[in-house]
């Protein structure tokens, strides 16, 4: 998808919708299990039958993945893993891991399929962390004032408690959703802060650069272009 996005651009909503849906779905039975897959990202979805009907997004890579019971991790506890870009700033500043971390992280790829590109662009660690952190996520300002805003204002909440309380309710939420109609998001459209949905946390301290940079490990993500 990573991929997908970066050539073609923006997705109709319809078939973001489509294609997202039977993957929040498939979440959803491991949160049932206790199992957060904790590394959502574009790069661990992978569509086959393009530009078909029978096109589908196949949920890969449960590399760091982890029990909800603590005392069962499947990683290294009191590690932070992931990539930055798409990390909950629950889950950076309090390892807290939970099925809210999947909807968080779902909530950015719906968000980057409707707008061919991350909502966290930053490259540098520390600002992409303090980007989920104070609460700066930004979208296409379209996306805030149609009927996907609701869904994805709750899917982005800042506090977990205030998200889905798991990707088969994130599910169920975007099926609800009339999106038929609506068009693509052109690129460059002009982005506009969540501020109104995400308030910024009391405490705002930063977050400490040498701990964030030791503790963020990216996962490597494959670069080998589509071939043509």
């Amino acid at each position: 998808l990573k991929q997908v996005l970066a050539r073609k651009g923006a997705m109709t909503p319809a078939r973001a919708k489509k294609l997202l849906i039977p993957c929040l779905e498939a979440l959803g039975e491991g949160h049932e299990l206790g199992i957060i897959h904790k590394d959502m990202k574009p790069a661990n979805l992978f569509l086959t039958d393009p530009g078909t009907d029978d096109e589908r997004l196949r949920l890969l890579d449960y590399g760091v993945a982890r029990l909800q019971d603590e005392s069962r991790a499947m990683t290294m506890g009191n590690q932070v893993v992931g990539t930055v870009a798409y990390l909950a700033p629950e889950y950076l500043v309090q390892q807290r891991v939970s099925p809210q971390l999947d909807v968080y992280q779902s909530g950015l790829i719906l968000a980057e399929m409707l707008m061919g590109e991350r909502v966290v662009v930053e490259d540098d660690v520390l600002s992409a962390a303090n980007r989920h952190r104070f609460a700066q996520l930004e979208v296409s300002a379209p996306l805030l004032e149609g009927p996907l805003a609701p869904v994805l204002a709750k899917a982005l909440a800042r506090d977990p408690d205030a998200r889905y309380d798991d990707c088969d309710a994130f599910a169920a939420a975007l099926k609800l959703v009339d999106v038929e109609g609506i068009g693509v998001i052109a690129p460059g459209t002009p982005r506009a802060l969540l501020t109104s949905v995400n308030p910024p946390p009391e405490d705002t301290a930063d977050l400490d650069g040498d701990r964030v940079e030791g503790a963020v490990r990216e996962a490597l993500e494959p670069t080998t272009p589509l071939a043509e």
